[in-house]
């Protein structure tokens, strides 16, 4: 069954809904929730095909979509409001807190947790499958056998595993279900109005049905097993109105404090800074910060952009697996054509001359695993052998037709540059930082 366009809400201006119509037909998108806002602090709100495809069900503003990872910083606001009130502090060891822990995974401090510098690997390529058991209890032995990739605070790998641990934590500090906790100290206090924890053995009423759309056909998606969405920064859904009304919490008291604190890019062990927070990818546009996350649970893409220094913000949500580098880059496209010059888009990207650079971006999206170390500094060559690289999209092994830097700003240890990246006819973009001795420290999206 093919997914037909049924509009519900279109408040966009004509750019900007051309932009998302277009790629919801051509990406094959059963149902989309986009809410944004401009610098003018003026909102929209795009609504459109079907949360259920079986029943017909039109998306609204009701429709409840799964998050997945954009989650995190919602437990990280939680870690940090915890200490606020003198439960914990980030430099507690976790093993002091949760007991049974790995013996090298008992030292790593709550900051190196929030930040994924901890040196934990990543669980889910060892974890039985979705539909499986994933409490407690079934994932411990898994983690018995599971060393350290490096010392806590020495390299940055992004790791779900940090933040199942923090969840963990928040139930040992409370005493309550991290369910219980997110439901009705986090969702209900923020005056969200539908969002909730998912569930597959329970009705949720209003929730997007999950697709993959293969050989021109929609098919239903995996679900999560319960114990999956009991996780910290896995099992959240929210509609329309919650991220409405989550933004707007975000920016007032209380949560405004824990939210700012939220932005501070990570410090390494050695001084370095790397360009994620607590729950937030962060990097500088246009001489501003940005800030975005994504979720990807099966049947389900989620991204959210932020411009703090603007108050522009882009969340999208869709209820079919899609490219999760093609709805980031949605994102940041929505809000270049509400906001005009407010990200790289709106730069006019120069051809890479030839050299070192250009070289290893070539090499890189041809075969990332082939890189040779001594171009990486000494922590981004752990993140490279410990951590997922792949070229944005997740694409492998595909030759560049043409590379053009759009913009470099200052970070950390050198400069954060994105490139425009031309493949097969399609634009994608990339992140790389250079320290000043010409070595890569970030490869990022």
């Amino acid at each position: 069954m093919r997914a037909a366009t049924v509009r519900t809400s279109v408040e966009f201006p004509a750019r900007a809904e051309t932009l998302l119509r277009t790629f919801q037909r051509r990406r094959n998108i059963a149902g989309m929730s986009v809410i944004a806002r401009d610098s003018d602090g003026r909102s929209y709100r795009y609504l459109n095909g079907y949360a259920s495809l079986t029943h017909g069900a039109r998306v609204c503003e009701k429709t409840r979509f799964h998050i997945g990872s954009v989650s995190k910083h919602m437990v990280a606001c939680l870690v940090l409001a915890l200490r606020g009130r003198g439960m914990l502090s980030l430099a507690d060891p976790i093993g002091a807190r949760l007991p049974g822990l790995p013996q090298d995974w008992r030292a790593v401090p709550v900051y190196c947790l929030l930040t994924h510098t901890s040196g934990l690997p990543e669980c889910y390529a060892r974890l039985p499958g979705w539909g499986k058991s994933h409490a407690r209890d079934a994932l411990m032995p898994i983690f018995e056998d599971m060393a350290a990739d490096y010392p806590a605070g020495s390299a940055w790998t992004y790791s779900n595993t940090n933040y199942i641990l923090l969840g963990w934590l928040i139930e040992a500090l409370t005493g309550r279900t991290l369910r219980d906790v997110m439901e009705n100290e986090v969702y209900a206090r923020a005056g969200l109005p539908d969002a909730c924890h998912d569930s597959t053995r329970f009705v949720v009423q209003g929730r997007a049905e999950p697709y993959v759309h293969v050989h021109d056909a929609f098919m239903h998606a995996d679900r999560m097993h319960d114990s999956i969405s009991d996780l910290g920064g896995f099992g959240g859904l929210m509609s329309a109105r919650d991220v409405e009304a989550w933004r707007d919490a975000l920016a007032r008291p209380p949560l405004s404090a824990v939210d700012g604190q939220c932005y501070e890019p990570a410090t390494l062990s050695n001084g370095v800074q790397v360009p994620y927070g607590y729950g937030w990818f962060a990097g500088v546009t246009s001489a501003r910060r940005i800030y975005w996350h994504g979720g990807a649970p099966p049947g389900f893409r989620a991204v959210w952009v932020r411009i703090p220094d603007l108050g522009a913000s882009a969340f999208i949500c869709v209820n079919t697996k899609a490219s999760s580098h093609a709805v980031l880059d949605l994102a940041v496209n929505v809000l270049e054509s509400l906001s005009p010059g407010s990200t790289y888009h709106s730069k006019t990207p120069e051809p890479l001359e030839a050299g070192e650079r250009l070289d290893f971006i070539r090499a890189f999206a041809a075969s990332p695993e082939t890189l040779d170390e001594s171009a990486m500094t000494t922590e981004m060559a752990l993140t490279w052998k410990y951590g997922s690289l792949a070229f944005p999209g997740g694409a492998m092994a595909m030759a560049v037709d043409a590379v053009a830097l759009c913009e470099e700003h200052s970070f950390g240890p050198g400069t954060l540059a994105r490139y425009r990246l031309s493949v097969q006819g399609e634009a994608m973009f990339i992140t790389i930082g250079w320290n000043a001795d010409g070595k890569v420290f970030w490869i990022g999206e």
